[in-house]
């Protein structure tokens, strides 16, 4: 028995707590006689997968005899499932129960995609994991997943392709359903009609914030097409240079002025503006006209409507260096008229006659050699429209596609202006 005086002069003590590697490591490598097999169902429903792939490393390293012993235990707890041609073990592992928990989670907080992204984030991190023993327990996982991407991507198609209007925090998704090429067509779609229903520019940061989080969750930097195989229990991820990056969709994003910041002509020199008071002789009664025309076959080609005036708009563009406008609404506007001059159906032709016709009544001045450049700086890279294909609408001769063409272009004019 120890007297006060020892008692007195005794350190304090504090609890040490033993956490699972310690534990296990020092079970494993000090005891000669192991139930390896008893051992491995303790550890495996105990234990979470980084400190297990902590444990199994350390001692493989220090003791490979004990590794081999823990290997053969695992075979013998595994069971082979015919239908799916691999093994998986008998009881619920910590690992197989931390996966569930989480993807219960992503199922009742994530929309369709991004459960997907989601999923394919789990398959790659544990299809990576080659561990001999947990192989059973990642199978069961992986087996999860699969069926989890089989059912959704089927439900993520029909959400894409039935719904008239998708926002652009959808758009994203394309690329996990459809193959690279008309999956780049997808998204630029999606995201114009998107615009349609944007007044201001926050359009911009939920672009950016939508993709960051999305390749967040995802935990790639690249897209896999996702080939959905029904007759087989597997899908087939296409590989990175099939697919498009993260880096990918930003060039499409400023090649295609979706989201440019910069204003149409922003940086054109003033004098090389369509100046008012020398270029145009009634700037009321022609954007009245320009208006009218643009406006129709905008109205006939599109089910948004436009608080604006896409006709105004486009000339106060090109005729002040400091437009009245906001940006958001100038970069929509030249947005349109890039789609309407390359895909609506006799746009472009009444447009430039309306512009030739004025020309030719001497309407406006100066613009056979002004007009071309700026028109081509307007609009951008525009495919089969540079500069030199603007100015053949300016010739006297047949080389103009809209040249003789007048009776049949003014009925049209005065049936929709009348």
């Amino acid at each position: 028995m120890k007297t006060n005086n020892q008692k007195v002069n005794e350190q304090p003590k504090c609890i040490v707590l033993n956490n699972y590697i310690i534990q296990t490591v020092d079970f494993i490598l000090k005891e000669d006689n192991i139930d390896y097999k008893n051992t491995l169902i303790t550890i495996l429903k105990a234990i979470e997968h980084e400190e297990l792939d902590e444990i199994i490393t350390t001692i493989k390293y220090n003791d490979k005899t004990k590794y081999i012993e823990l290997v053969k235990a695992s075979e013998n707890l595994s069971i082979h499932n015919d239908t799916l041609k691999n093994y998986r073990y008998g009881f619920k592992t910590r690992i197989e129960d931390d996966f569930l928990k989480l993807h219960n989670d992503a199922k009742d907080s994530l929309s369709t995609g991004d459960l997907v992204a989601f999923l394919l984030k789990q398959y790659s991190y544990y299809k990576n994991i080659n561990s001999e023993i947990i192989v059973p327990a990642i199978n069961l996982i992986l087996d999860e997943i699969i069926i989890s991407l089989k059912q959704n991507i089927p439900l993520l198609k029909q959400e894409i392709n039935h719904q008239s209007y998708l926002p652009i925090s959808k758009a994203i998704y394309v690329f996990l359903i459809y193959p690279k090429k008309e999956g780049m067509n997808k998204f630029k779609n999606i995201i114009r009609k998107d615009l349609d229903y944007k007044n201001n520019s926050d359009f911009q940061y939920e672009y950016f914030v939508t993709v960051d989080r999305f390749f967040r969750r995802l935990g790639l930097d690249y897209i896999p097409y996702i080939e959905n195989m029904p007759e087989k229990h597997d899908v087939i991820l296409a590989k990175k240079s099939n697919s498009i990056t993260k880096s990918e969709i930003s060039a499409i994003i400023d090649k295609d002025d979706f989201f440019n910041v910069n204003v149409p002509l922003l940086n054109y020199k003033a004098k090389d503006l369509i100046i008012v008071d020398k270029n145009i002789k009634n700037l009321n009664e022609f954007t009245h006209s320009l208006s009218i025309i643009i406006n129709h076959f905008y109205i006939v080609n599109n089910t948004s409507k436009l608080d604006f005036d896409l006709g105004a708009v486009f000339i106060e563009n090109i005729t002040k260096p400091y437009p009245i406008y906001p940006d958001d609404v100038l970069i929509r506007t030249r947005e349109i008229l890039k789609e309407m001059f390359s895909k609506v159906d006799n746009f472009k032709l009444y447009f430039f006659y309306y512009i030739y016709e004025q020309k030719d009544f001497k309407n406006l001045p100066g613009w056979v050699n002004k007009f071309p450049p700026l028109l081509a700086n307007y609009l951008g890279e525009l495919d089969k429209f540079s500069q030199a294909t603007i100015k053949k609408y300016f010739l006297p001769n047949e080389d103009n596609p809209v040249f003789n063409k007048n009776q049949k272009i003014n009925d049209f004019i005065e049936n929709i202006t009348t």
